[in-house]
């Protein structure tokens, strides 16, 4: 009787260890296909390089729309080797492009014909502006100038001179908005108007001086 229960306990614990074997075997089962769904169900995420470049790239484009689309330097700008004396553009009055009234103020200036202190700090081609153009076309006539107050290619070239006048206007100049005055740092280095107290005299009219 003895061995009879002994055989059956066996059995028994035989049984037991078999089932605990199998539910360990199911249980790791289990873990492992969970795993290979969560591995297969999972958003697909790039790598951190990837995330990296991509975040460079987008910080550049950020960067290029907020720049400053041309970086000029009127002042040292000496012409590419050709003629490019015809774009410059006729001028009149209305006009208030910054690099054309910063030019031909300065050249008038030096010339001795003041433009008069608003037209000049405003950049802008006003009255003043075209009378004191007139006057200079007079005392230039010699020069086949005629009194027409607007900067056309004979008034450029006596304006600016005959070097100038070949080089042309700075690539990308016209029509800028940017810094106007000199300096380290600024975005375009253009001649400062000068400020003149009172305006040129006016030659003499070429009737009054053949009379004299």
């Amino acid at each position: 009787a003895v061995a009879v229960a002994v055989a059956v306990a066996v059995v028994v614990v035989s049984s037991s260890s078999s089932s605990s074997s199998v539910a360990v075997a199911q249980s790791q089962e289990e873990r492992d296909m969970r795993r290979t769904l969560d591995a297969l169900t999972a958003p697909v995420l790039p790598a951190a390089a990837e995330l990296a470049a991509a975040a460079a790239t987008a910080a550049a484009a950020a960067d290029d729309d907020d720049a400053t689309e041309v970086v000029i330097d009127s002042a040292q700008w000496m012409g590419d080797g050709t003629d490019r004396s015809a774009l410059w553009p006729m001028v009149k009055a209305g006009n208030d492009d910054i690099y054309l009234m910063c030019t031909i103020h300065k050249a008038m200036n030096d010339a001795g014909f003041w433009a008069g202190e608003e037209d000049e700090a405003e950049f802008y081609f006003g009255p003043s502006t075209t009378e004191a153009l007139c006057y200079f076309q007079a005392a230039n006539a010699n020069a086949g100038l005629y009194e027409t107050g607007m900067v056309d290619a004979d008034t450029w070239r006596a304006l600016v001179g005959e070097k100038m006048f070949r080089h042309g206007p700075t690539p990308g100049a016209i029509g800028f908005e940017g810094e106007v005055e000199g300096g380290e740092g600024s975005a375009m280095m253009m001649p400062t108007p000068a400020t003149s107290s009172a305006p040129a005299p006016a030659p003499a009219p070429a009737a009054a001086a053949s009379a004299s």
